[in-house]
């Protein structure tokens, strides 16, 4: 009960929600997930159970795709169609020739500042609690990337709607591009629908459904840490060094018995026994062959 999985959350459940369900049918405490999805969204969730939990933070950084559809000339308080209507205008002027050059705009490294429905944290709560109670607080605009947006299918009319995909970096909201991009053809814009597509590289046509989830035995569908691990290098110590390890002290070159994989100063790395058991996460600070330390411990997963 130690591994990853990934789920196609549906329509009308947060996340915790499917962490609950997953929590009930492993009875297993500690899960969690790796990147949250709002309520009307749907797709990729990947959930981490038992000592998985303790590579979130490798996780929730991996890149992320989705499909979405934005309708123009509306401006909501939640930056998709399901907020309060702060302003409609008319946008059948719009064509989508000056769709496709604005998006230019958002394209690399950008700024967005987190909507004030968004569990980003300020001042100890999250915005979406402060936003219930009727706060709205000053956000620090955050960098984010898009390496990709690629726009599917336009549909004129008083209030187009345009299909788009689009690749980016953990922390991108997608309501906020909607919005954004409505700002910038001057009429405004809120999200339609969203599917999260892809995690790294989990992606939503290798996922189940909570109902399958629900049905199979999970240890068919969860994933051990070693396999959602695999694209890193590893080191096995021998038994004495699994021993520090385990206690966590970092690792020491004498300790090594083998390594897998291209590993620079920098890289971060997996730990085994000799029994290859998976003791630990690192990242490396010289070269291996010196001697001394050559690693300090991210994750002892013991």
């Amino acid at each position: 009960m130690n591994g990853l999985l990934n789920i196609n959350k549906p329509r009308g459940l947060t996340s915790h929600d499917v962490v609950l369900c997953v929590r009930r049918k492993t009875k297993v405490k500690k899960v969690g997930h790796a990147g949250t999805l709002d309520p009307q969204a749907t797709g990729v969730l990947l959930l981490l159970v038992g000592q998985a939990t303790k590579i979130a933070q490798f996780i929730s950084s991996w890149p992320k795709e989705y499909h979405a559809r934005l309708r123009l000339g509306i401006t909501t308080t939640t930056q998709d169609i399901w907020g309060e209507v702060l302003e409609e205008v008319e946008a059948g002027h719009i064509l989508f020739e000056e769709v496709k050059e604005a998006v230019l705009c958002f394209s690399g490294e950008i700024l967005q500042v987190p909507p004030m429905v968004s569990a980003t944290w300020c001042k100890g709560k999250r915005l979406y609690q402060l936003a219930r109670r009727g706060e709205e607080v000053e956000r620090v605009p955050r960098r984010v990337e898009i390496y990709e947006w690629k726009l599917l299918d336009f549909d004129p009319g008083k209030n187009p709607e345009l299909s788009f995909k689009v690749k980016c970096s953990a922390g991108t909201y997608i309501r906020t591009l909607c919005h954004d991009l409505g700002q910038a053809l001057g009429v405004g814009g809120c999200l339609v629908s969203l599917v999260r597509t892809k995690i790294g590289s989990y992606h939503l046509a290798s996922s189940i459904s909570l109902e399958e989830f629900e049905s199979r035995d999970c240890g068919e569908v969860i994933l051990p840490i070693d396999q959602v691990l695999h694209h890193l290098p590893l080191v096995r110590v021998s038994g004495y060094g699994a021993e520090h390890i385990n206690h966590g002290r970092p690792l020491e070159s004498s300790w090594i018995e083998e390594t897998e994989g291209r590993i620079e100063e920098g890289s971060t790395i997996r730990i085994y026994d000799p029994s290859v058991k998976l003791l630990a996460l690192a990242r490396t600070t010289q070269s291996l062959c010196r001697p001394g330390i050559v690693a300090r411990l991210l994750r002892v997963l013991n």
